[in-house]
């Protein structure tokens, strides 16, 4: 079952080259306002809406992870980069029902996404309507692959190469990337393809007998022109309208003319929030629940209220910073680079302090930082997605045989 999920989300990975929905009041949840006036941040929000409705495009991006003393983690240090270039081409179709999705209510969005007939409407929508070419390389320490290798049932290298082409239903893989991990594909060189939809319906079979979530728990959708780095833009939406955010600068790019906007996502301003009050309840009261211990709702509001006002020296050395250029006469994004960094010595020596510790309660102290850089091209221009020259097509009962044996 675990390379069944691994398989499962995998493919996903290659059909949604962004990730989560989340709808706010500024229409797309990409795009930060802070207090900028609606004319100084129009082209922004133009930009990722721009991005939103492309029917074709192509990116490249990078996502760089460093983890440092992390209490819990198997390893002292940990590094690991993602490099992805990518290329689309979407139904028209499939870019509205997207667009559609993400203008929904969420509790109305979840609701429609926990119906198996629905995920699965969508997973073939994806499917059919959505051809891509892809190619990526994820580094990670040996340890690290060592102990995934282990977990999944299968030999995963430090350095792993995946190239995949989508193309009218059917998925391309290049054998060369992954015959050291299924050993029952060795006997095949080059690119080989089979039909997706009869393996996504697999697969989602396997999963739901195993009563392992496959809705939104998992898996969320956004229109494909957005890109990976996209994935992470969503996830930080609620903070959006708490960011401090610079005026546009007037750049150039390529000989276009182009702004660029300079965003500080700004927590503590986030832990003051209505909505972060709002989540911390659940949070709480789950936390609690685990522990065994009693929490009313008077013990949360006074969590809340100490870490309003304790959240701009706890967070003091979070530094999450994120640059984007976008068109000044087209509605696209051109660039974006960002960088989260948290060395975690100034919240542990306060926490300390406030116990009357001498000592930190973690040490040395806990370290992370990601660097996320991503460009776009190719904007509505027909990418051009074929399938590999020379591949062979095999029959799905073969792959769906090789499965039934894991």
């Amino acid at each position: 079952m675990k390379k069944v999920l691994i398989l499962f989300l995998a493919l996903m990975l290659v059909l949604l080259p962004a990730g989560s929905i989340f709808a706010q009041d500024a229409g797309t949840p990409f795009a930060a306002c802070g207090d900028l006036s609606a004319e100084a941040c129009a082209p922004l929000l133009d930009a990722w809406q721009g991005m939103e409705a492309l029917k074709a495009g192509a990116n490249d991006s990078s996502i760089i992870l460093t983890v440092k003393n992390v209490p819990g983690l198997p390893f002292e240090n940990l590094d690991i980069q993602i490099d992805r270039k990518g290329h689309f081409e979407a139904d028209p179709a499939l870019v509205k029902k997207l667009t559609e999705l993400q203008a929904m209510d969420r509790d109305k969005l979840n609701a429609m996404m926990e119906d198996p007939a629905e995920f699965d409407k969508l997973l073939a929508a994806l499917v059919a309507g959505l051809d891509t070419a892809q190619s990526m390389k994820i580094t990670m320490p040996p340890e690290l692959a060592q102990t995934l290798s282990e977990k999944a049932g299968m030999n995963i290298p430090p350095e792993l190469n995946l190239n995949f082409v989508v193309k009218d239903g059917v998925i391309y893989v290049n054998l060369a990337d992954i015959a050291g991990m299924v050993p029952q594909l060795a006997m095949f060189r080059g690119w080989v393809g089979f039909q997706l939809q009869p393996l996504m319906d697999f697969i989602m079979q396997k999963l739901r007998n195993a009563d392992t979530p496959v809705g939104p728990e998992i898996l969320e959708f956004t229109p494909p022109g957005v890109g990976l780095v996209g994935m992470i833009l969503a996830m930080q939406a609620p903070l959006n309208k708490y960011a401090n955010v610079q005026p546009p600068e007037e750049v150039t790019v390529d000989g276009k003319d182009a702004l660029k906007y300079e965003v500080d996502m700004n927590f503590p301003g986030y832990m003051a929030s209505p909505e972060f009050q709002k989540l911390l309840g659940p949070l709480a009261m789950d936390y609690a629940e685990k522990k065994g211990v009693e929490l009313s709702d008077e013990n949360i509001e006074q969590v809340a209220s100490v870490l309003t006002i304790l959240s701009p020296v706890l967070l003091r050395d979070l530094k999450y910073t994120i640059d984007e250029v976008v068109g000044s006469d087209e509605n696209v994004v051109y660039s974006l680079d960002g960088e989260f960094d948290w060395d975690t010595s100034g919240l542990l020596e306060t926490i300390a302090q406030l116990q009357g510790s001498e000592k930190p309660l973690v040490d040395p102290p806990p370290y992370i930082n990601m660097k996320l850089q991503a460009d776009y091209s190719d904007f509505d221009a027909g990418a051009g997605v074929q399938a590999p020259q020379g591949a062979f097509v095999l029959p799905i009962t073969m792959i769906l045989s090789i499965l039934e044996s894991q």
